[in-house]
């Protein structure tokens, strides 16, 4: 699918899901080539912005997080010059901004393979048993609630929830390569 500015044809729903879930990982993008840099969020908007004006250029088949990151590397560029003459900021090299910018891409497309592993192992649980993993990694209840409603002891679900991440964190490394296992 191509993103066309025409009325005809611009799938707008389309496009903002694809710019939608690859928010967190541009931010990180943005936040790796940038350390330390408090307004961080300002590039992102501007490269939203850029990434909205600029649909028709992206082409169906291609990678969306990819050509986003490639928008957000000029934006930092540009800040990166800004910086340094406005601030007469020690900046990295362009050499060493060009490895991080590398690194952070392998990052991301590492991470999205270990939550996609994840997700799968989740998939693999009792409902019951995903619901604890949600209560107690959410802001939507304590362990003391949560035992309190199923007339359970808390010490025995703090125990559940142990033999739970053991059961993820095994599913999760059979099933990633050996160098992607998580620590």
């Amino acid at each position: 699918m191509r993103f066309r500015k025409s009325d005809e044809f611009d799938p707008p729903s389309e496009f903002i899901r694809e710019i939608t879930m690859a928010q967190p990982a541009i931010a990180a993008y943005v936040r790796a080539l940038l350390p330390g840099y408090p307004d961080y969020m300002d590039i992102l908007q501007e490269v939203n912005i850029t990434l909205w004006q600029k649909r028709g250029n992206f082409r169906d088949g291609t990678h969306f997080k990819a050509w986003a990151f490639q928008v957000a590397r000029f934006h930092v560029m540009h800040v990166r010059r800004k910086l340094a003459v406005d601030n007469k900021r020690r900046m990295f090299s362009e050499e060493f901004t060009e490895w991080l910018a590398e690194a952070a891409n392998h990052v991301d497309e590492s991470l999205d393979q270990k939550l996609t592993t994840l997700q799968d192992c989740l998939g693999q649980l009792r409902p019951k048993d995903r619901e604890l993993l949600s209560i107690r990694y959410s802001r939507r209840g304590s362990i003391e609630n949560y035992a309190r409603q199923h007339q359970r002891n808390a010490g025995t679900v703090r125990a559940t929830l142990r033999r739970l991440r053991e059961i993820l964190l095994r599913c999760v490394q059979d099933k990633l390569p050996p160098h992607d296992h998580p620590a």
